[in-house]
C-alpha cells in the first residue's frame, strides 16, 4: 500500500470539492439519494448481524456493528455518491483555497442533506413495508435504538455529532490519501469502527435508524426526532466536518505549508477579492511583510 503526503491529500480534497460543486442539480439529488441508501444499507447490516444474535453482551454487539457499518461508507466513496457529512472537509478545503465559491458550496450542502435524508428514510420505509416480515429479533433492537436516540441533552447531542463527523471526515481523508483499493478500505474502517462502537451521533445514519424504529412502532414522534436529534446532531456534524477537519487540515498543511511565517493569512482569506495576501518575506527589522493585492 502506498500513500500520498498530507499536503497532497488536502490538495486532492480541494479538487474533489470543486468537482462536486460543479455537478448539476439532478446529479446532486440522485447521488445524494444513493448515499442515503448506502448509509441505510450499512445501518441495516449492523442490525442484521449484531442485532440479530440473542443473548450476547452489548459490547460484543457493538464490535460486530462497528466492523459492519463501514461498508456503507466504502460503497459511497467508490460510487462517487454525495454524502452530506463525508463531503464537508473536501468542500470546506475547496472553499478556503478559493477553488469553490460560497453559493455552490451552500447549494451542494443543502441538496446533499435533503437528498441523503430522503434516501435513508425511503430505504427504511421500503424495507419495513415491502421486505421485512417484522418478526425478526433485531426489530426490538431497532426500536430501542430509535427511542434512545430521541433522548438525551441537546448539547450532548451536538458534542456527539462533532465527534462522529470528525471521525467520518478523518476516514474520508485517510481513504483519499491511499493510492489503492485496499488502502482506501483500510483507511475507512478504523475511524468508522471507533465512531460506531462509541455510539456517536450521525445525522444521515439517524435518518435511517430513527424512522426505521418509528415505522416499527417505537415510542416517539417525527417532531421529537427532528427537535431532539436531527437538529443538534446536524449542527455537531457540520462543526466536526467543516471546522475540525476541513478548516484545520487546510490551515496546517496548505495555508501554513505555503507561508509558515505568515499566520495573518489565516484571517485574510475571508476578505475575498478585497484582500489577496502575498507574503514577501522578512525585512531588516524582523517584521513579516504581507501585501494585499
Amino acid at each position: 500500500m502506498s500513500f500520498k503526503s498530507p499536503l497532497d491529500t488536502v490538495l486532492e480534497l480541494e479538487s474533489n470539492g470543486r468537482d462536486k460543486t460543479k455537478q448539476t442539480v439532478d446529479q446532486c439529488i440522485l447521488l445524494g439519494v444513493l448515499a442515503g441508501w448506502f448509509a441505510g444499507l450499512g445501518g441495516f447490516g449492523c442490525l442484521a448481524t449484531g442485532g440479530n444474535i440473542p443473548d450476547i453482551s452489548p459490547g460484543t454487539r457493538q464490535i460486530i456493528s462497528g466492523l459492519t457499518f463501514p461498508i456503507g461508507l466504502v460503497m459511497i466513496l467508490f460510487t462517487g455518491s454525495d454524502l452530506f457529512t463525508g463531503m464537508q472537509s473536501a468542500a470546506t478545503a475547496g472553499l478556503l483555497s478559493r477553488k469553490v465559491q460560497a453559493l455552490p458550496f451552500l447549494k451542494l450542502m443543502f441538496l446533499s442533506f435533503i437528498s441523503n435524508a430522503v434516501g435513508a428514510i425511503m430505504f427504511a420505509y421500503i424495507f419495513v413495508y415491502y421486505v421485512s416480515s417484522g418478526d425478526d429479533y433485531w426489530v426490538n433492537i431497532a426500536k430501542d435504538i430509535a427511542v434512545k436516540k430521541m433522548q438525551g441533552d441537546f448539547y450532548k447531542k451536538i458534542i456527539s455529532g462533532i465527534m462522529a463527523n470528525f471521525l467520518v471526515n478523518v476516514a474520508v481523508f485517510c481513504a483519499a490519501s491511499a493510492n489503492d483499493i485496499v488502502g482506501k478500505c483500510a483507511g475507512v474502517w478504523g475511524p468508522i469502527y471507533i465512531f460506531v462502537v462509541c455510539e456517536f451521533e450521525h445525522c444521515i445514519a439517524n435518518c435511517f435508524y430513527i424512522p426505521l424504529g418509528l415505522f416499527y412502532g417505537a415510542e416517539g414522534s417525527w417532531g421529537k426526532f427532528i427537535l431532539h436529534n436531527l437538529i443538534p446532531v446536524t449542527i455537531g456534524n457540520v462543526i466536526g466536518g467543516c471546522l475540525c477537519v476541513g478548516t484545520l487540515l487546510y490551515y496546517i498543511h496548505h495555508l501554513r505549508g505555503d507561508h509558515p511565517d505568515a499566520a495573518q493569512n489565516a484571517l485574510l482569506w475571508a476578505k475575498g477579492k478585497i484582500f489577496k495576501p502575498q507574503y514577501l518575506g522578512i525585512n531588516e527589522e524582523g517584521d513579516h511583510l504581507i501585501i494585499n493585492k
